[in-house]
């Protein structure tokens, strides 16, 4: 549900500023090639993310294996996958992968390289026991991490701004490629803040659900292991103040992902 709100979030953002020419009118949808709004400022155009509230921004599966050591290890991650490396070597270099091993070094049944032996061991208890124990087993964890985490995340998918319904609009690291901030010095209004500035950023670890309900279905009628419904996940979250920017392109109140157009403030962009 709150994906398919971020989905319809982006939608109504896109179409808003496509009536003052400031979007291309094309939403991003669960594609990961491009960035969920293509802002169009006097001729120019680049990426901006687009968010409900603070939440997450990145987020990277951890698998536990039998055979390998260590234990805990991020599945393979493909050649051009720029910014999954990104968290990967993030997550390292923040010694989360070690926390991991010191506070999660208990068996789990969610083994990704499970022998056939293994695995009808765990046929014998049923999914939903094995999603509880492994969750008593790997409580979740919190990191903090470097301001600029969430910025260098996706200045590598080519997205330099970012709005958040609740709070508004940012600057993701120093690059300003549409000059907005130029503009602004030169007519001597409000700078837009760089999101580094104002945000809190944390690692969140844990085992998450991922639709427990349907695996634990198709595991009783078919009586073999197939996706467990449940992963271990590193994810970023971030934390903003209220008021720490001027600007909201795209304002909601949280509840509902309607603009309020009443609270639109475009100013940056005109």
């Amino acid at each position: 549900m709150a994906a398919q709100q971020g989905f319809i979030y982006e939608e109504n953002a896109t179409k808003f500023l496509k009536k003052f020419n400031l979007s291309d009118g094309q939403t991003a949808g669960a594609s990961h090639t491009r960035p969920d709004l293509m802002l169009t400022v006097r001729g120019q155009e680049a990426g901006c993310e687009l968010k409900i509230s603070p939440t997450a921004g990145g987020s990277l599966v951890i698998k536990a294996y039998e055979s390998k050591i260590p234990k805990w290890q991020f599945g393979e991650i493909d050649h051009d996958a720029t910014e999954k490396q990104f968290l990967a070597d993030l997550a390292k270099s923040s010694g989360v992968l070690n926390k991991i091993s010191k506070e999660w070094n208990n068996p789990v049944y969610n083994i990704s390289d499970r022998s056939p032996e293994l695995e009808k061991l765990m046929l014998k208890t049923p999914l939903r026991e094995r999603y509880k124990a492994d969750l008593a087993a790997c409580p979740d964890i919190r990191i903090e991490l470097p301001s600029d985490s969430m910025s260098k995340y996706y200045n590598l998918k080519d997205t330099y701004y970012i709005n958040i319904g609740t709070h508004g609009f940012y600057l993701l690291g120093t690059k300003d490629p549409l000059n907005l901030n130029k503009r602004m010095k030169e007519t001597k209004r409000d700078l837009i803040p760089t999101f580094e500035s104002v945000c809190r950023i944390t690692a969140r670890v844990r085992c998450q659900s991922k639709g427990v309900t349907k695996a634990e279905a198709a595991e009783k009628s078919k009586g073999v292991i197939g996706a467990q419904g449940y992963q271990f996940t590193f994810t970023i979250e971030f934390a903003l103040r209220a008021g720490s920017t001027p600007y909201n392109i795209a304002p909601i109140n949280g509840k509902s992902v309607s603009i309020i157009e009443n609270k639109v403030k475009l100013d940056c962009l005109l």
